[in-house]
């Protein structure tokens, strides 16, 4: 998929706090030759030089995430001819059912027209991993990778990109409904809007607008829905365009407990920091407010590490990373997962380094950690990815999907523990047929 300039990709959590009470571990990891759980990615605790990992993490040093078998490659939000690009789901304690915020295409396009024709809908299912139920749109196009939470009085809060009407601008008028498409895929180009603001003003933050457009719900995860602009500004106080598209704000589980005073979102900062020179960039940044209806801050650095993160630069194609969802962990860790992007298609550009590890830049899952979540004091995992599109089946064999990007967890809401990955997906890497994949952790 081509990415358009703005297109940012944002997850979001809260602010640091006070540690929990340590998650308890399992998979016992081999040589792994560890000095500080740091070695062992924060996933685990380091004990006589060996990784123990918590049980969602795998691998010598708790760098793989622990998958169950699935059953099949469709569990999750799947529709016959209708394609779905990612979503969040959240248990709701109120009916029992579990309730998915995803983006979907109309005209049975895939994602490819996700400019053109992505809307924000709400399914339910009594089952992590379904079958889905299609229940409303929750936004009209344009709508793009709705992030649901519930925050600690009940209501729900649904961070989306776009403004739910559709781009616009003066010399083109609002962009049109893509229709070359069928069976959820799409065929031929959808034409690109050259710019998206009008006498109206922007579609949001995707186009250069400074406001984020959050919905809120008193009622529950079916609305109706009461629209927030919320504004951002650099560390020092400049306005900066907003944060909202892909935005996966705070877990239930984390926003239940008084520890938690902030708000944050981790989002694909482009062209915020020194380390981006090129237009699709996605440097990861963090930005901070004292509640969710903002104003937010974005952090004076990226999330990164290494001596180049202090002078804004990163060490290698890690700004090629998007997607982020961000989320702290039973210990008081913090956590990123984010898919590396298709980066290798084109050849290296002065200032780009070479890419110093061989799974960047090829789609699969990144994992960046910190024990205090703070600007600068982030650690990119390294060694391997955290997941890949190859898929475990339950009957031994192994499948590979195409792309698995725009991650999301679901946690259990007593224990805060996370249970399920669900990722966009596509059948192969030629097709944009794509839906949203569920798989269990252990």
């Amino acid at each position: 998929m081509q990415r358009l300039p703005l297109f940012l990709a944002a997850a979001a959590a809260s602010a640091m706090s006070s540690a929990a009470a340590p998650a308890t571990s399992s998979t016992v990891a081999t040589n792994t030759g560890c000095s500080t759980d740091l070695d062992c990615h924060l996933a685990g605790t380091c004990s006589a030089g060996k990784c123990k990992c918590k049980p969602w993490w795998t691998g010598t040093r708790c760098t793989q995430l622990n998958f169950a078998p699935a059953a099949s490659v469709k569990q999750g939000i799947y529709q016959e001819s209708v394609s779905t690009w990612g979503g969040s789901v959240i248990k709701s304690k109120a009916d029992g059912l579990y309730h998915a915020h995803a983006a979907e295409f109309l005209e049975h396009c895939g994602v490819n027209s996700w400019t053109h024709n992505s809307q924000s809908v709400h399914f339910t299912a009594e089952k992590p991993l379904g079958p889905y139920t299609r229940k409303d749109v929750t936004q009209p196009r344009f709508s793009h990778n709705p992030s649901a939470t519930v925050l600690p009085d009940g209501s729900w809060l649904l961070y989306h990109l776009g403004m739910g009407r559709p781009r616009s601008n003066a010399a083109q008028g609002p962009e049109p409904v893509y229709t070359n498409c069928t069976g959820g895929q799409t065929f031929g180009t959808p034409s690109v809007w050259n710019s998206s603001c009008d006498a109206e003003g922007c579609t949001g933050s995707f186009d250069g607008d400074g406001d984020t457009q959050v919905l809120r719900s008193e009622a529950g995860p079916a609305g109706p829905w009461t629209v927030h602009n919320i504004s951002t500004t650099t560390s020092t106080g400049t306005a900066t365009f907003g944060i909202n598209d892909n935005g996966s704000p705070l877990a239930p589980h984390l926003l239940k407990n008084g520890s938690i005073k902030g708000f944050s979102v981790m989002f694909a900062a482009r062209n915020r920091y020194h380390g981006c020179h090129k237009p699709d960039c996605s440097e990861l940044g963090i930005a901070r407010a004292k509640s969710w209806e903002g104003p937010y801050v974005l952090d004076p650095l990226p999330v990164c590490d290494g001596p180049l993160c202090k002078n804004g630069s990163i060490p290698d194609w890690r700004v090629y990373c998007e997607d982020p969802y961000y989320w702290r962990d039973e210990d008081g860790s913090w956590h990123a997962l984010c898919n590396s992007k298709d980066c290798p298609s084109r050849p290296p550009e002065p200032p780009d380094p070479t890419p110093a590890y061989p799974y960047f830049c090829n789609g699969n899952g990144m994992h960046a950690y910190s024990m205090t979540g703070a600007s600068g004091d982030w650690h990119w995992q390294t060694s391997e990815a955290a997941y890949t599109n190859a898929v475990t089946m339950t009957n031994g064999s192994t499948v590979h999907i195409g792309r698995r990007e725009r991650p999301h967890l679901l946690f259990d809401s007593d224990t805060g523990r996370p249970t399920h990955l669900f990722t966009a997906a596509t059948r192969d890497w030629r097709s944009d047929r794509s839906w949203t994949f569920g798989q269990a952790l252990k």
